[in-house]
């Protein structure tokens, strides 16, 4: 009984995704983020906004009645991180809300959706690799679309070259401060144990 349990509770973490269509026809949206610029010894940051973004990846949705759309900008601002950027369609335009940068890495256009009465989650991976030192980290990222929250679990290794694809092996997770999000690690969880871009050790 005890063994039927937790394949039941297995196959219902694991239906909660949803795998939705990504438009490939992306609108123009207006991004700001901050820029380091040298002035002479000392840098400063400051603001720069395009009016005519176009994300890489956009995904349209309906929150409390509202159409809602999350995009993707990879390499954003300077090559130095990625920017994932909520939208509100409001009065005809869609309204930035809210922004949250991660890591420069290559990001896998593999996203899955997670919804809970409360917000809607994506979920994505990307990789970071350092040819120069054989070290690379593979990334299982947890984006809460409505809070601006977002939970990462890394695998820091080295690269793996057997397949045609990127691996990352003999490596270890981050935890970070995902212990405090118990739910939240079980999903990131189940995501690394069907992962192909890792080589467990």
């Amino acid at each position: 009984m005890k063994y039927l349990l937790l394949i039941l509770l297995f196959f219902k973490i694991n239906l909660l995704f949803s795998q939705e269509m990504i438009s490939t026809e992306f609108p123009n949206l207006e991004l700001t983020y901050e820029n380091e610029v040298r002035n002479s010894e000392t840098y400063i940051w400051e603001n720069v906004t395009f009016t005519n973004a176009n994300p890489e990846m956009s995904y349209e949705f309906k929150h409390h009645d509202r159409t809602m759309l999350v995009a993707f900008f990879f390499g954003e601002p300077n090559g130095a991180a990625n920017l994932i950027v909520t939208y509100l369609n409001f009065a005809d335009t869609w309204q930035p809300v809210n922004q949250k940068k991660f890591e420069y890495g290559q990001v896998y256009k593999e996203l899955k959706f997670l919804n809970t009465e409360k917000t809607k989650y994506v979920h994505f991976e990307y990789m970071a690799a350092d040819d120069s030192t054989d070290k690379a980290s593979h990334t299982f990222a947890l984006f809460d679309i409505i809070n601006n929250e977002l939970y990462e679990l890394t695998y820091k290794g080295q690269n793996d070259y057997e397949k045609d694809y990127t691996r990352v092996r003999n490596g270890t997770f981050e935890l970070n401060n995902l212990l405090e999000h118990p739910k939240i690690l079980r999903v990131l969880e189940n995501q690394a144990k069907e992962s192909k871009y890792i080589v467990r050790n």
